[in-house]
């Protein structure tokens, strides 16, 4: 069996499994429906056509309503994109964190994560 891979079908030797998706709190610029592919506009607000074309990830699919103009939502970014990952990830459409407590576990470094998003977090 072949890596697990969402958007593709399963493999007839497939069984059930877990996946890590890496995600982000973004800002609607537009109504988004849950599983709208999106991409960021220049105000790294999400939405379904951006500028140069380059669609990163999904409304979280889980929602039961639409996204409103403005709302916060979960991006569930496209698998095999993000670069890096250690409960700390880093994707080409994100700002990289600044700083990040080195010789501290994982779970001993937190995000304060402001309202305007990815490009703002800081890691204490």
């Amino acid at each position: 069996m072949k890596d697990t891979k969402l958007g593709q079908p399963p493999e007839a030797d497939a069984y059930r499994d877990a996946i890590h998706v890496a995600i982000a709190p973004v800002v609607a610029g537009e109504p988004l429906k849950p599983g709208d592919h999106v991409g960021l506009n220049e105000e790294g607000h999400a939405m379904r056509t951006v500028a140069n074309s380059k669609l990163i990830g999904v409304v979280d699919p889980f929602l039961r309503e639409v996204v409103t103009t403005g709302n916060r939502f979960w991006l569930c970014l496209y698998q095999q994109t993000v670069t890096g990952m250690r409960h700390v990830w880093s994707h080409p459409n994100f700002a990289e964190e600044t700083t990040y407590t080195k010789g501290v576990s994982d779970t001993e470094n937190t995000f304060d994560r402001g309202p305007s998003g990815p490009s703002d977090w800081h890691l204490d």
